[in-house]
């Protein structure tokens, strides 16, 4: 049995890689129920972590943060990877809900758990340190974490995380005023998340860089044919 739902939990992972989030929050939901049934909480919380990510995809926030909050609960060191990022998780869910004071709190009281050695979740933790002081408009604080996330991501290939450390270094330089730096961190972070195939986030960056359409001069004496404006248009 623990087997079958091992099986199914990687199946699941690919189900969701292909888009068809129904059948692998199906799937999830079993595998979460035989792990419970064999006493096994460590895979139990690692399953209903996956399975929160994907309800949050499908827009099922209530749910999701209840499962959250259930794996940030655990106790035990061996417990310590999952309950990380899966505060990680519920301090964005709470930043885009406007409770970015509580999301710093839950932060905060997991920092014990962060292992700088772990190339995944350490990342992750800072990142959402990032999203909670952008949210609170703490400049240093933002630009600080996310530097950290950078860190942490040393010869680690993961594009989606290095993009958005660079999100958060790039609405830093904005704020400040740096537009020129502004627009080369947001035209980085777009190409890191176009490597990673996402394509809705690269697309939500792209109109912090878009040019303006072009417009025809007026009052030009000759011919001479005009530089236009190039880019994206949204």
């Amino acid at each position: 049995v623990r087997l079958v739902a091992n099986c199914d939990e990687k199946a699941a992972w690919v189900l969701a890689a292909r888009g068809e989030l129904d059948r692998a929050v199906t799937l999830l939901r079993a595998v979460v129920d035989v792990f419970d049934a064999l006493g096994d909480e460590y895979a139990m919380l690692v399953a209903s972590t996956n399975l929160a990510h994907h309800l949050l995809d499908r827009k099922q926030h209530g749910e999701a943060e209840f499962l959250l909050r259930q794996a940030i609960e655990a106790e035990g060191d061996h417990t310590r990877h999952v309950r990380l990022g899966a505060a990680s998780r519920l301090a964005k869910v709470l930043c885009r809900s406007g409770r970015a004071d509580e999301a710093l709190r839950l932060l905060d009281r997991v920092a014990a758990d962060v292992d700088a050695d772990d190339r995944t979740e350490a990342p992750r933790y800072h990142l959402a340190r990032a999203a909670v002081f952008q949210a609170l408009s703490t400049r240093l604080a933002t630009e600080e974490a996310a530097r950290t996330a950078l860190d942490l991501l040393d010869r680690a290939l993961l594009p989606a995380f290095h993009a958005e450390a660079l999100e958060y270094l790039a609405w830093v330089a904005q704020t400040d005023g740096r537009r020129t730096d502004a627009e080369a961190l947001y035209a980085q972070a777009m190409a890191l998340y176009l490597l990673s195939d996402d394509n809705e986030e690269a697309l939500r960056v792209a109109s912090e860089v878009v040019p303006e359409p072009p417009r025809r001069l007026s009052g030009t004496t000759d011919n001479k044919p005009q530089a236009l404006a190039t880019g994206l248009y949204l």
